[in-house]
């Protein structure tokens, strides 16, 4: 069996812990386990009872010691994908060998001059992804050229930086609590490599996270995110919505949502499923709990389509990608159909997860971590937390791939 890697991801409703190791491109799942966090604990990234969240983590890292009976140590953390930026960039260094052999030191000093450049006053770079080394004679590679015979060694990669008062929070709080953070990743990239092996997932999607309190909005070539941007809307102004005009609580709003969702029933005969609480002479059923429904899930489809167009505009290209949904508010009974009729021109999937022991798609974000920190222990890979010095420097200013549109 492959080594076992720990993902925690911390969102504004739950945490998530998965342990499990990758086969053959695949994550085989050793244990999972999901708490829920209280309302307005966690808000646009701000943490409001780090002691609360802190309990929590340190809660599902026993329960996955007591029961894998191991020593969980260190964690990769999956960031949220608030304020994710994506750059293109390159460095060049002189290779220090005397016989101009290309080695580990010349790979770690090209990746650390990458990663130590000035992007954003208030990002920090937590991800550099190859694309092509290039060397003397125009020759490139997309692997490590390593042993190869050269004067120089530049490299070309993609940069992603969140904000910096995120990073330093999530990663604050696991650290609190005795295990090291060992890595570092956004959830829109570790979902990306995670779909790398879904045969059905295109190489190019557009892919919509559809939470409890905020829609992420990625759009993904080739498994990697270059723009994101996000809806400050999320599954729970659905429960919200239904506790207002039902007059129940949160509590019941969240059980009827869950339990009937876009209920399709029709009939002379339509069953109350809920009283009001305000009025116990008022009863509700499926149908008025559709309508309520409806009306909140045209409201975000309404800003997803603005969120697009302030993108891309009327680029036909875009048009032409499918979504792929995930979030705990996608697995509402009919929100797949739903969805579907608003964009009949271009594919909508709902991915349903391979890895058994975590078939949520909550554990997403999770499953991809695992699958990215498994490639960084190959030793060609594993260069960035390593990188220490700079010896020589030559560099272009880095660029936001997402504001250059011929990168597709």
């Amino acid at each position: 069996m492959e080594h076992a890697i720990t993902a925690i991801e911390i969102s504004s409703t739950s945490i998530k812990i998965v342990t499990g190791y990758v086969c053959e491109q695949y994550v085989f799942v050793l244990h999972s386990a999901k708490k829920d966090l209280p309302t307005n604990i966690i808000v646009g990234g701000d943490i409001f009872d780090p002691d609360f969240v802190c309990a929590s983590i340190k809660e599902l890292i026993q329960s996955a010691e007591n029961a894998l009976k191991i020593d969980i140590i260190e964690v990769t953390l999956v960031l949220p994908s608030l304020g994710l930026e994506v750059f293109e960039n390159s460095s060049k260094t002189m290779v220090v060998a005397m016989n101009h052999a290309i080695s580990e030191i010349d790979l770690r000093n090209v990746v650390s001059m990458l990663a130590s450049d000035h992007y954003s006053d208030e990002n920090d770079v937590i991800d550099v992804l190859p694309i092509r080394y290039s060397l003397d004679q125009n020759r490139t590679f997309s692997n490590p050229p390593l042993n190869e015979i050269s004067n120089t060694l530049e490299l070309f990669g993609h940069i992603h930086t969140v904000p910096h008062r995120i990073k330093e929070a999530f990663k604050g709080l696991v650290e609190k609590v005795g295990v090291k953070v060992n890595n570092l990743t956004s959830s829109a990239y570790a979902i990306g490599q995670l779909f790398t092996s879904y045969k059905n997932i295109p190489d190019r999607y557009i892919l919509v996270d559809f939470g409890g309190r905020m829609t992420s909005i990625n759009f993904i070539k080739d498994g990697r995110p270059y723009y994101s941007t996000y809806l400050g809307v999320g599954s729970e102004n659905i429960t919200f919505a239904i506790k207002e005009k039902m007059g129940v609580s949160m509590e019941n709003a969240s059980i009827i949502k869950h339990k009937f969702g876009l209920d399709k029933h029709e009939g002379a005969f339509m069953p109350k499923i809920v009283v009001s609480d305000e009025n116990q002479g008022v009863g509700y059923d499926v149908k008025d709990l559709r309508s309520i429904i409806e009306a909140e899930l045209e409201n975000l489809i309404k800003r997803l389509n603005n969120a697009l167009k302030d993108y891309y505009g009327n680029n036909s290209e875009y048009q032409q990608w499918s979504f792929v949904f995930i979030g705990g508010g996608s697995q509402m009974m009919g929100f797949n159909e739903f969805v579907t009729s608003k964009f009949p021109n271009r594919g909508v999937l709902f991915q349903s997860i391979t890895s058994l022991g975590a078939r949520s798609n909550e554990f997403l974000p999770c499953l991809g971590g695992i699958k990215v920190s498994s490639r960084l222990t190959k030793k060609e890979e594993h260069l960035v937390s390593e990188s220490k010095q700079i010896l020589t420097r030559e560099k272009r200013k880095p660029e936001k791939y997402s504001d250059v549109d011929d990168r597709l």
